[in-house]
């Protein structure tokens, strides 16, 4: 079983209706969660025998009193990305921004 066919089979069995990304090797599926929307990519990378989640929050609702212990969680979670990183927050309004390396 390859990579991509891994991929495939993990949303399958997690029930997540996932559709692949018109010409690169990604799945990508929008999951809902009790405070907002979870987008959610895999890019599967073959040739550096790697598979990279990536998850983008939509619109999440992240209340005063939760966002001392989400700016710990975004500390601790810089420490182990591969690429990119979780770079700004405003403890005013709750968004919290994430950036990646553009590769090409």
């Amino acid at each position: 079983m390859n990579h991509l066919e891994v991929v495939e089979k993990l949303f399958a069995e997690l029930d997540w209706e996932a559709k692949m990304l018109p010409d690169y090797p990604v799945m990508t599926c929008a999951l809902q969660i009790p405070n907002g929307t979870l987008d959610i990519f895999c890019h599967v990378h073959a040739e550096r025998e790697r598979i990279l989640f990536y998850l983008r929050p939509q619109n999440l609702d992240i209340t005063a009193n939760k966002r001392p212990a989400v700016a710990e969680f975004v500390t601790r979670a810089n420490y182990g990305l591969s690429l990119g990183n979780f770079g700004s927050s405003s403890f005013q309004v709750g968004s919290l921004r994430s950036s990646l390396p553009r590769i090409r």
